[in-house]
Formats: structure tokens, C-alpha cells, sequence
């Protein structure tokens, strides 16, 4: 009877000490201050678990951190509390801290094949984005309600072989033999009960991260598209083919300030280009298809104006089309460049526009200087030797055969792509004489 008074109060503390692990451990929303954190959690408890499984639902300003108070954790109405901030040297910076929401990617809940009465099926299927992570919380939810569900099973027959032993016992009627059969019945099930609640405190002991079951959390991989330059070099190709006359500007300067909103800039910005391209003739095709004043492809078109691109000797149609293509540019020098003079923003729309905008948005990510955009532009071809060895051979072999880094190297392919390419940009800038590029006016777009 002692072995059982002693298993019985033993059991109820474990039980107790895994309830306070389990209040005492886990996430809090705190504002990262140094090397410590203080309290201000939003949620109902600091070590609320769906704080994890369901992602951060801390405020802004706030971080969640790991909680390691030795009391109950705070609720929101605490203050001050202390915790010990192991994710502050990967936190994000206070007011960084975005709410949760429904991630731009295709999730496929799972089926379960085994039912847990434990897991709510809305909470268990809820995905969720915060800043540059997503979590998905299938794997941990699982885990748990199998766990839970586990110990339940494992308590209720444990509960159900001490009854029976007892029993045994009261009806041994002083049988020794069955006496003993009835405490090994008795000590099999505590035993069993004990290492059954025992293993959450002996795994907390040893590593709490054993029993923190979090939602898996996955960073988003942020993608940078850099377009494969087309086999098309603008300065070889600019006098070919095409009939027909240019138009007075005067023709044309109303199509150029109608579809000049679509593309954020200036009117004078369309009619630069659109003179560059084709001489404002808008017939024209080049050797290799490119149409009209803005020199554009059907097959290029955006998915916006893709009525448009029937007929792109139409003047209307093609100014539509060019002011579509150069919006995506605007939109990459308007964020990284926006305080360029006209003339190097006149040089970020070409490179946008004879290099691809992917390339764009390469070269103006760290510097808006036109040298430093161009030595990007060389070290990318340089990361990318085929690429630029398909352009280069077929367009420069005069300037690979003169490079000093010797006609097959990757810096000689690098250099006599980048460098005409973006030469020719500038020069190009050089002739439009355009005082402003983006516009502050404003205005409908007809598409």
C-alpha cells in the first residue's frame, strides 16, 4: 500500500510539473529591448501554442520570442516580464512585425487516414504567411493529438489495470498467491502510467525543443526574373526593312499623351523612344520581326493590351503596346532610382527595354550611377557565360577578337554583351533631350 501512496503522489506531480512545463515554455509576444524582452503579448496566454501552429499574431513593434519565465507565463494584461530572447539575433527589427495571412502559394490539406478527435479540422488545414515565412502546422497538430491522445489511452488503461487489481486484491481473501498476482497488476500499470507522463518531463529536461511542437515554418523563396536578352541587337538592327514614311510628331503627339499614363511617364519620354526605335515610322519591321514605332512583337505583348497586338503597324495599337512593355521599367526606376536625372532614367528604360526588365531590376538594385549599373550588368553575363556567348558571337565578334581577356573567355563574352548593349543605351538617352521621364500629372489610362 506505501508502493502505491508513493506511486499515486508521484504521478501527480509529474502531472503537475508537465502542466507547468507546459505554461512555463513555449512563444510570447514581446518587444526585443537589448538582450531582453519585456511582455505585451496580444494573445490570451504568452505560451499560447496556435501562436506558432497558426503563425505570429503579435503586434507590431513585437516579436515572438522563446518564454522561459519560471512562474505562469503573462496574460495581455502583463507587463515588464522578462524572457529570455533566443530568437532575438534573428528577430525581425521592431515595427518589422507583419499579421498573418493567407499565403500566395497552392496548399493541398491532407487527408488523415487515422482520426484524432483531439485536431480541429479549421485550426489543423490553417495555413498562414507572416513576413518572408509561411507555417504550416499539419505536422506538429498531428504530433500532438497523437500524443494526447496516446496518453489518454495509456491513463484510462492504466486506471482500468489498477481497478482490476485491486479487485483481485479484496477478493483474494488472503490468498498470497493471488496477493501478488494483484500488486504486479497494480505496479505494472503505475509504472506504466508514470513513464507514460514522465517522458514529457524527462524530454524537457533534456532539451525542451522536444516538446515545443511548432508549425513548420518555411521561408519564402523571393524569385528575381532576369530575361534572356532576345537574339536582336537594336544598333545592328535598327535600319532594317519596313516601307512606309515616318509621321510629323504632330500626328502623332496625341496617341503619345493618351496612352503616356499608362506607362507613368512623360509624353516627351513616348515620342524619344518611339523616334529612337522606329524614326517614328510605323511601318517599319527589323530583321528580326519587331514592329512599328516602339519596335514590339505580338508574341511580347502584355497580357493587358493583348487586343492591342493584332495589328502593330497601327500606330495606336503599337504606342499601346510600347507604353505597357516600358510600365514595368517606370515602376523599377520609380522604386530603386527615383531620383536619377531624366537623361540616366532615360538610360534605365532602354536598358529595360533592350536588356529586359529582370535585367533592370538587377543592375539598379544597389547603385543608380549609370558605371556601377553597367559593371552589374557585366558581372551578371559574366555568372551567365552561354547566354552571353550566344549574343556576343553573333553580333560583336569584332570586339571579341579585340578583347585582351581573349575571344573565348567568360569576361570577353561579358564584355561585348553588357558593355555595346548598355553603350548603346546611353547613346540613345544622349539623342532624346528629355527633360522630365516620369510623370507627377497623373491621367486615365484608355486600358
Amino acid at each position: 500500500m506505501k508502493k502505491l501512496i508513493f506511486a499515486t503522489l508521484l504521478v501527480t506531480a509529474l502531472v503537475s510539473g508537465a502542466r507547468t512545463a507546459s505554461a512555463t515554455f513555449g512563444k510570447c509576444c514581446a518587444t526585443i529591448n537589448g538582450t531582453t524582452s519585456t511582455g505585451g503579448n496580444i494573445a490570451a496566454s504568452c505560451c499560447a501554442e496556435p501562436d506558432t501552429a497558426s503563425g505570429s499574431v503579435c503586434a507590431a513593434g513585437q516579436t515572438e520570442i522563446d518564454c522561459s519565465t519560471s512562474s505562469a507565463c503573462p496574460t495581455s494584461s502583463a507587463s515588464g516580464t522578462t524572457c529570455a530572447a533566443s530568437d532575438v539575433s534573428t528577430a525581425s527589427p521592431a515595427g518589422a512585425a507583419a499579421a498573418p495571412t493567407t499565403p500566395q502559394v497552392p496548399i493541398i490539406i491532407p487527408k488523415l487516414s487515422i482520426s484524432i478527435p483531439t485536431i480541429s479540422m479549421p485550426d489543423f488545414a490553417k495555413v498562414t504567411q507572416s513576413g518572408d515565412y509561411i507555417y504550416i502546422p499539419f505536422i506538429s497538430q498531428y504530433l500532438v493529438g497523437a500524443y494526447k491522445m496516446g496518453v489518454g489511452i495509456a491513463s484510462i488503461l492504466a486506471i482500468i489495470m489498477i481497478m482490476a487489481g485491486g479487485l483481485v486484491w479484496i477478493a483474494a481473501a488472503g490468498d498470497s498467491g493471488k496477493i501478488g498476482k494483484a500488486k504486479t497488476m497494480i505496479s505494472g500499470a503505475v509504472v506504466g502510467l508514470v513513464l507514460t507522463l514522465g517522458s514529457y518531463v524527462a524530454l524537457q529536461t533534456v532539451n525542451p525543443n522536444l516538446v515545443n511542437f511548432t508549425a513548420l515554418k518555411i521561408k519564402v523563396v523571393s524569385t528575381q526574373t532576369i530575361d534572356v536578352i532576345d537574339d536582336y541587337n537594336p544598333e545592328v538592327d535598327s535600319g532594317a526593312g519596313g516601307g512606309g514614311s515616318s509621321l510629323p510628331p504632330s500626328q502623332l503627339d496625341p496617341i503619345f499623351a493618351k496612352y503616356a499614363p499608362c506607362a507613368g511617364v512623360t509624353p516627351d519620354t513616348l515620342k524619344a523612344i518611339a523616334q529612337a526605335e522606329s524614326g517614328l515610322n510605323p511601318s517599319k519591321v527589323n530583321g528580326s520581326g519587331y514592329t512599328g514605332l516602339f519596335q514590339t512583337k505580338a508574341a511580347n505583348c502584355p497580357s493587358s493590351v493583348k487586343s492591342y497586338c493584332t495589328d502593330l503597324t497601327n500606330p495606336d495599337n503599337n504606342t499601346a503596346a510600347g507604353a505597357a512593355m516600358i510600365k514595368s521599367s517606370v515602376a523599377t526606376i520609380s522604386a530603386n532610382c527615383p531620383n536619377a536625372t531624366a537623361h540616366d532614367q532615360m538610360v534605365m528604360i532602354y536598358v529595360g527595354h533592350n536588356m529586359g526588365g529582370g535585367m533592370l531590376k538587377y543592375v539598379t538594385k544597389n547603385a543608380c550611377d549609370l558605371p556601377s549599373m553597367k559593371q552589374a550588368a557585366i558581372t551578371y553575363y559574366v555568372n551567365n557565360p552561354d547566354t552571353a556567348k550566344k549574343y556576343a558571337t553573333k553580333y560583336q565578334p569584332d570586339c571579341l577578337n579585340s578583347d585582351p581577356n581573349g575571344a573565348t573567355s567568360d569576361q570577353a563574352m561579358a564584355d561585348c554583351t553588357a558593355g555595346p548593349k548598355f553603350d548603346y543605351a546611353v547613346k540613345t538617352a544622349d539623342k532624346s533631350g528629355v527633360s522630365q521621364v516620369l510623370s507627377t500629372s497623373g491621367g486615365s489610362c484608355p486600358y
